[in-house]
């Protein structure tokens, strides 16, 4: 079983030495507040995907990562931020729990939903908008929320 490490602040650091820390829900993230939650939950996605019991969950977990990284460096500006925090801290949550993760196979029914949220992104991936990026870490979301 691979994990990320917590410590005992509840933030969840990666070997680079990111940290990250869980908010409260009416918080504001930041750009690199929303770049490390998205290198540290693709980061544990890579890990559970290594180790997962089911190959076609581990795929979805290799492509949401990937998808998560094509990410990496996009910036909004705050009003965008601010629509896009309530799904960012959801994924910062997600990713937090997967210390204590017990590595379920996704149901057959979350693995269609989750693979046709990730058709874009394995089709093309440019330039996503808000509502796909928003989209993305809903699915990064659910899929930890349903994994662990």
């Amino acid at each position: 079983l691979k994990t990320c490490d917590i410590s005992a602040d509840q933030s969840l650091t990666d070997q680079s030495n990111d940290t990250l820390t869980v908010t409260s829900l009416t918080s504001v993230v930041t750009n690199a507040d929303m770049q490390a939650s998205i290198k540290l939950c693709s980061a544990a996605l890579y890990l559970l995907a290594g180790t997962g019991p089911g190959s076609t969950s581990n795929k979805l977990m290799m492509d949401i990562s990937n998808a998560l990284k094509l990410c990496q460096n996009l910036n909004y500006f705050l009003p965008t931020l601010q629509q896009l925090s309530p799904y960012i801290e959801r994924m910062k949550a997600a990713t937090v729990k997967t210390k204590k993760c017990r590595e379920k196979a996704l149901p057959v029914q979350t693995l269609v939903n989750l693979n046709e949220n990730m058709v874009w992104w394995k089709i093309d991936g440019r330039f996503p908008t808000q509502q796909r990026v928003q989209n993305l870490f809903n699915t990064a979301s659910q899929c930890l929320e349903r994994y662990c």
